[in-house]
């Protein structure tokens, strides 16, 4: 009996795996298909990959199934057909996907005759673009005369054969219109080549302006040296002016074009004329189009005459559009030193000047270095920053003797640019010795200079220049505290209680916040501000400090001075603790929500409140404690709603 029990399992085993898809095949078309449709859109290529093998299982029934849901957009969700479609469609453009790809297309093109409704057609005239053969072409064609299905099968046919598709628009110019035509005339631009160019030529003289553009700007793309009258004359016709029809621009295309097809000598000729002509304001950037396409035709060896004497031309935009060219393709610098040498513009004189700094070219430093003495200061202004570039930190001793020799604007505003580009840490020194005795202006720039080094080193060099007087003086002040770290801060806090100016409070104040923030040791720092603060019964005259260092000692002391100060007291006190941005400032600014009188406080620091709990560190869990427990004094409806996004926002 037992044997007989294990053989009737094992006969039952055998059925289950000689059938294991049995169930699956028992499923009706319509399951199948609703069933795919719910997993589009698939989640990775595997679930895709899967999804189309499982729709080409379906055979030709099941695919118009999907084909059929697809509706006017507007009357139903046929999204999920919609993708499935679109995801066959691309699957099937793999090369090795031929023969699913001819059943395919058979579907597609009989849905596209079957419907009606142009939305629809050209959704499915859409997916030929991705597989489409000679056959879709055949079937395309009729439609593209027709206005509203053209867009999508002009697309569709270049797609499939590119070179095929422009014979076939060059061939139905004739037998359309309007923007049919225009429509055509685009396509060819995109697709075609300099033999489409007699069929679109014979549309040229238009009455149309749109049309007109179209065919000169397609001609343009073409590039057909037989073009060149047409285009020619189209532009002339339009005094090489900005218009409607655009010719101006189409002819520098068809230049560009004929460049790339080595029709140099034609051109350069074109692009001569142009330049010629073209000598307003308002055709500049014609010419500079026409001076760079000309500058192309040839070796840059050959062409920098071209550009040398686009220095000529008394218009900045189109000489500098020369000199970038210039720079860009590593322009010979001979030429440039003569025409340095010969100028008589010094603007001319400064942007070649500026060419050698972006060439980089350490042959044209000699010349460089002998203009940084010029008479006009824009000259030696634009030496000043190309010898820096070229020389880097060797530049220094150069530019600093330029600082002292310079020392007034706009001269000062170069030396600080250069000096900063070009001083590193161990040239602080010569910046230092250069103090004593230089001009106020060129003081400043030395000061700033060092300072924004950073090395806090020359905290003293600075400290030490707050005894002079004027811009030196505020100079040293106001970048202190770029050089200010934990062991300068007895010198600080000294300094602050004797200063009365506010602008100069200002900077200082800045300073101790930096001396404190900079090191390891800032709980320690603080406690010695908070000691000194005391000790000299100035606490009031700290309270920006404090508040903007944070820790629960020092706002705790800021909350004190807003609770038990002046007027003028409260206010830093109460500025300084709705702008900090320190979790230990909410609990002084839920004792304001709570306790002040004053609408207006209270509305700040319930706000000041909710954004501090929220952007701080804290686990979301005391995040959310926080912000209910401050729930019960939001005072108007912006305040609720803004503590209700607050607290979704937390997970």
């Amino acid at each position: 009996m037992k044997h007989i029990r294990i053989t009737l399992v094992v006969l039952f085993a055998l059925l289950l795996i000689s059938n294991p898809i049995a169930a699956q095949d028992n499923r009706t078309l319509d399951t199948k298909v609703a069933d795919l449709l719910v997993q589009v859109p698939a989640n990775d290529q595997q679930k895709l990959n899967e999804q189309m093998q499982a729709m080409l299982s379906m055979e030709e029934a099941g695919l118009q199934m999907i084909l059929d849901l697809v509706i006017l957009p507007g009357t139903g969700d046929d999204t999920k057909a919609r993708m499935a479609i679109e995801s066959l469609s691309r699957y099937l453009s793999q090369p090795s996907m031929a023969g699913e790809q001819s059943r395919w297309e058979t579907l597609i093109l009989k849905e596209i005759e079957k419907r009606e409704d142009p939305f629809v057609k050209s959704f499915f005239i859409s997916q030929l673009n991705y597989f489409g053969s000679d056959a879709s072409i055949t079937h395309l064609t009729p439609y593209l005369t027709d206005p509203k299905l053209q867009d999508p099968v002009i697309r569709a046919i270049r797609d499939i054969h590119p070179e095929k598709a422009a014979d076939l628009f060059a061939d139905r110019l004739q037998s359309c219109e309007g923007r049919t035509q225009i429509a055509l005339v685009n396509a060819i631009k995109n697709t075609g080549n300099s033999r489409h160019a007699d069929a679109v030529a014979s549309l040229a003289g238009s009455d149309s302006p749109e049309l007109q553009r179209s065919v000169l700007a397609c001609l343009g793309a073409l590039g057909n040296p037989d073009s060149y009258g047409l285009l020619s004359d189209a532009a002339k016709n339009a005094a090489y002016l900005p218009e409607p029809t655009r010719a101006t621009g189409s002819l520098i295309v068809y230049a560009q074009t004929l460049s790339k097809q080595d029709e140099h000598q034609l051109s350069l000729k074109i692009c001569k004329h142009i330049n010629k002509k073209c000598t307003a304001s308002k055709q500049m950037h014609f010419k500079s189009a026409a001076l760079i396409i000309a500058a192309g035709n040839d070796a840059i060896e050959n062409s920098v005459s071209l550009l040398v004497d686009a220095m000529k031309v008394d218009n900045k935009p189109y000489r500098m559009t020369a000199i970038r060219y210039a720079a860009a393709n590593n322009t010979p610098v001979n030429p440039w030193v003569s025409a340095l040498n010969s100028s008589k513009n010094n603007e001319v004189k400064a942007e070649i000047l500026s060419l050698f700094g972006m060439l980089k070219s350490g042959e044209t430093v000699n010349i460089v270095s002998s203009y940084m003495d010029d008479p006009d200061a824009a000259v030696r202004q634009q030496a000043v920053l190309t010898l820096a570039l070229l020389k880097k930190s060797e530049a220094v001793p150069a530019i600093l003797t330029y600082t002292l020799s310079y020392p007034a604007e706009p001269d000062s505003k170069t030396a600080r640019a250069a000096l900063l580009q070009t001083v590193g840490i161990d040239q602080l020194p010569l910046l230092t010795a250069a103090l004593d005795g230089a001009p106020e202006g060129a003081k400043v720039v030395l000061i700033e200079v060092i300072a924004a080094k950073g090395d806090p080193d020359s905290f003293d060099i600075l400290y030490a220049q707050i005894e002079q007087t004027g811009a030196e003086r505020s100079a040293a002040i106001d970048n202190l505290y770029l050089v200010s770290d934990q062991g300068d801060l007895g010198n600080l806090m000294k300094l602050f209680d004797q200063l009365e100016d506010k602008d100069e409070i200002a900077a200082i104040e800045t300073a101790l916040v930096a001396s404190i923030n900079r090191g390891s040791h800032k709980e320690v720092s603080t406690q010695a501000l908070l000691l000194h603060a005391a000790r000299t019964y100035s606490l009031e005259k700290y309270i920006g400090v404090l508040a903007k260092v944070g820790g629960k000692e020092a706002l705790e002391a800021v909350y004190e001075s807003y609770s038990s100060g002046v007027e003028e007291t409260r206010k830093r006190a109460f500025t300084g603790l709705i702008k900090s941005d320190d979790i230990y400032a909410a609990s002084p600014l839920f004792k304001i929500c709570t306790q002040s009188t004053v609408a207006r406080e209270k509305d700040a620091a319930f706000k000041s409140y909710i954004g501090i709990v929220s952007s701080s560190s804290l686990p979301d869990d005391q995040k959310l404690l926080l912000l209910r427990k401050i729930e019960t004094l939001a005072s108007s409806p912006d305040n609720t709603g803004l503590l209700i996004r607050a607290m979704g926002r937390i997970k």
